[in-house]
């Protein structure tokens, strides 16, 4: 059994993740989670105590989210019935970040999906800010971002973002392990490098280590020379290797801090094309 949170406001961005998600793991077991979390627009602290139109804002934004996520899972069932799969509603007045990382713990999650923006985000973002928000803050689980256009194909190129400066560890590297066999895919292993010189001793380790964990599924290694070009260079990577996802680490990889800091657009095209997956890291 999978315990999948995705949180959603409703928007085409959120209903693509959700059609990704249920198609990904259409053969398997798995409790979706949906989490809408609301604010009424004119919210604060000081406005809740014993302000009359601030509790009927509450209630009407209650009674909007409890509605949204009815019709979101009788929309589910209509489109995409599935014996294998419950779905439960998880509608708060609260902070999105907050209730997230609640969840994670409270919910045994094995993977957070988001669709990559929301309901009037901005255009010329890679993603949007609750995105970018659950990728900073929250570390202890798997994220799935989805590209709000990208619809699902089957997973036969994936390929997975190997920095120069961490240790990764082969339990961090079951979800990818898992979609691999799954799909029978090929991982295409990226290696970073500063230099044309030869492989340091912890790209080595970590070539390793990545190929103990694949070790039953076919795998390659590629390298890429860093440069101010860098996402340039990934994104000519994927489509010459027609990869359908591009797994990284959610720290200690320079690629994903950028993306955090949403420092990488115009650049960064196949991060807007092609899903992104997070994968945590023990020293998070």
């Amino acid at each position: 059994m999978k315990n999948i949170l995705i949180p959603t406001d409703f928007s085409l961005a959120a209903w693509n993740a959700t059609e990704f998600a249920l198609r990904l793991f259409a053969d398997t077991k798995c409790t979706f989670y949906f989490l809408n979390a609301y604010t009424p627009e004119i919210y604060s602290n000081r406005l809740m105590a014993g302000n009359t139109l601030t509790a009927t804002k509450s209630c009407s934004a209650k009674k909007a989210s409890e509605k949204g996520l009815a019709m979101l899972i009788d929309r589910i069932h209509k489109n995409y019935d599935n014996d294998l799969h419950n779905f439960k509603k998880i509608p708060t007045f609260s902070l999105l970040i907050e209730e997230v990382k609640e969840a994670v713990g409270k919910y045994s999650l094995d993977l957070i999906v988001m669709g990559s923006k929301g309901t009037g985000e901005d255009e010329t973002r890679v993603m949007g800010r609750n995105t970018f928000r659950v990728l900073e803050h929250v570390h202890s689980c798997p994220v799935l971002v989805i590209p709000k256009d990208f619809k699902f194909k089957r997973l036969t190129n994936v390929a997975l973002v190997s920095g120069e400066n961490y240790f990764y560890k082969e339990a961090e590297l079951y979800p990818l392990v898992e979609i691999s066999k799954i799909f029978k895919s090929n991982v295409h292993i990226i290696n970073i490098q500063k230099s044309a010189d030869r492989l340091h001793s912890l790209q080595k380790l970590n070539l390793n280590t990545i190929g103990k964990a694949l070790d039953q599924i076919p795998h390659y290694s590629h390298h890429i020379i860093q440069q101010d070009s860098l996402p340039c260079r990934l994104g000519e990577f994927v489509d010459q290797y027609d990869c359908q996802i591009v797994v990284v680490f959610s720290s200690n990889n320079e690629f994903m801090k950028n993306l955090r800091l949403n420092t990488v657009v115009d650049q960064s095209v196949f991060c807007v094309d092609v899903p992104i997956l997070s994968l945590t890291s023990n020293e998070n």
